[in-house]
């Protein structure tokens, strides 16, 4: 019965159940389309992930192998790092050094680890400071500088 139904349906409404064969399609008549290709060297991709244990550290090496760049959500650099967590910064700090990778401190609670084909620029607005390394200034010690306001994010975005 179903099949019936669907035999008219392709046979169409004269009542001709027979369904019908297609010839084949010469070459000719086919058209060529152009197909954009999409250009992954040109895509910024990026990862968020926790750095809990050493399988962390290599699902983050195979991430920055692959390419990406990773935001880790560590915990507080300054104050909880014990023995065992320097040693899974060191040993993530190893292995993207063998991928020719880099890793940079952000903030107390992140770093972000990139490939090779990524670079990592300090923008300073101060004309004086831009041949001094990182941190240093040339304010004087008894000079109040203005405060610095940041603007703070929700770390749910980093949590899985």
């Amino acid at each position: 019965m179903v099949f019936e139904t669907i035999k008219k349906i392709f046979g169409g409404n004269n009542g001709n159940t027979k369904l019908k064969s297609s010839a084949p399609v010469p070459v000719e008549d086919y058209v060529e389309v152009e197909v954009k290709a999409y250009d992954d060297e040109n895509l910024i991709k990026i990862k968020s992930l926790n750095l809990k244990d050493h399988r962390d550290v290599n699902e983050i090496s195979l991430i920055v192998e692959a390419g990406y760049i990773a935001l880790v959500k560590t915990v507080h650099l300054d104050r909880d790092v014990d023995e065992e967590y320097a040693q899974l910064l060191k040993a993530l700090k190893d292995k993207l050094d063998r991928l020719n990778g880099n890793m940079f401190r952000i903030g107390d609670y992140h770093i972000m680890a990139i490939p090779h084909n990524v670079v990592v620029e300090k923008v300073d607005s101060d004309e004086e400071d831009k041949n001094l390394p990182y941190g240093a200034s040339t304010t004087p010690k008894n000079e109040a500088k203005p405060e610095e306001k940041f603007e703070e994010y929700d770390d749910e975005l980093f949590d899985e």
